[in-house]
């Protein structure tokens, strides 16, 4: 396969792909730059100036203060939105104590919110080509999205109840993945930056081509595949497990609005950006698809986790509720003199309606102890 692993046609066709800073450097460390650019050496400091993101571009914004370039700032402005969106359903998430697989969707959200820092420097046209905060803020924006690809799988799998969520066993590997799959992928565009070694980083023989297996690999396709098996898993949690459709719509459009952000990045923005005269490129468009199909990722996990309750026994917090602790190795709450007040909508995990002698009873699972709940008789 002598496509795989090439990054030439993505870093000319494409407008703010960060990938193409990495090669960028390279090309000027290594001596090529002006060859590729088919420019005179003496040319290549004012390029440099002046240079947006991408190499040998057809179309690319210029860096901000170029020629009054005001740089990628429609991207700059959408980031900061979709940050504060993000933000606000990572604090959604985090009161839903109860929800299968809150930490999990907690981390894999909060990724995302970090990830849109690095993207919009690496993609804004706002620092200087081949600098060294260029390249840093590049690496970092891949080693993230890497590492956020990792947890979104661990995500999937939670869902499906094989692992218990927010466990040790849940939580360890979703760190130690996040943590190998960031520092592989950013050391690897490190490394093919600066030539440390010449392994994961080394390339075919530039300037003849932008090759790089290491990095497509880690870029598209697992990404890739990651999707793919995340869409088998939401699919059997939905139907299989849940028998709901709802969750499943909304995953659904989750994934339309995910691949219709790639097809903006890879057919549309060149076309946007050739049209408005190198002013603006479809990046900002991209990112707002990305975000609201988070959001219906979002969504969709808030419907599947929605706790059950029984809808005839009436525990509000106008009655008093006795707690009876159903295991037997722990002490009864009830014999130690405690009652409580339970509301309908406290965050438990399960609430079905039991028979027994009470006059209402229901079972209220927690993650770790169940309780069996109940009003006392009034006659």
């Amino acid at each position: 396969m002598g496509w795989y692993g090439e990054f030439a046609p993505f870093c000319r066709e494409v407008p703010s792909l960060a990938l193409c800073n990495i090669f960028f450097r390279r090309l000027l460390q290594e001596g090529h730059l002006n060859a590729v650019l088919a420019v005179n050496s003496s040319d290549i400091q004012s390029i440099i100036q002046s240079a947006g993101v991408g190499v040998n571009s057809t179309c690319a914004i210029p860096r901000m203060g170029f020629q009054g370039s005001h740089g990628n700032f429609p991207l700059a402005i959408v980031g900061s939105l979709c940050f504060v969106w993000t933000l606000f359903m990572w604090l959604r998430i985090h009161q839903r104590i109860a929800a299968v697989g809150r930490s999990e969707m907690m981390i894999f959200v909060g990724i995302y919110a970090v990830t849109l820092i690095p993207a919009v420097f690496a993609s804004g046209s706002f620092l200087e080509q081949a600098s060294q905060s260029l390249v840093l803020a590049s690496a970092i924006q891949a080693g993230l999205l890497s590492a956020m690809y990792g947890v979104l799988l661990q995500c999937a799998i939670v869902e499906t109840q094989i692992v218990e969520d927010g466990t040790i066993g849940s939580l360890l590997p979703t760190w130690v993945f996040c943590f190998i799959n960031f520092s592989s992928t950013t050391f690897t565009h490190l490394d093919t930056a600066y030539g440390w070694t010449k392994t994961l980083g080394h390339g075919a023989p530039l300037p003849n081509t932008l090759k790089n297996n290491s990095m497509f690999t880690s870029d598209f396709l697992m990404p890739s595949i990651t999707v793919t098996i995340v869409s088998f898993l939401k699919v059997y949690v939905s139907v299989g497990i849940l028998g709901e459709w709802k969750p499943l719509s909304f995953n659904v459009l989750a994934g339309l609005l995910w691949g219709s952000s790639q097809v903006v990045t890879f057919v549309i923005s060149g076309a946007i950006c050739r049209a408005s005269g190198a002013k603006v490129d479809g990046a900002f468009i991209s990112m707002l698809l990305q975000t609201t199909g988070l959001w219906a990722m979002f969504h969709a996990w808030i419907l599947s986790t929605e706790e059950t309750y029984a809808e005839d026994v009436d525990l509000s917090y106008e009655k008093e509720v006795y707690v009876k602790d159903q295991d037997a190795d722990r002490p009864s709450m009830d014999n130690m003199g405690m009652s409580a007040m339970v509301d309908r909508g406290s965050p438990v995990k399960q609430l079905y309606a039991k028979e027994t002698d009470w006059e209402d009873t229901a079972t209220l699972t927690y993650p770790t102890l169940s309780y069996q709940v109940g009003r006392q008789r009034t006659s």
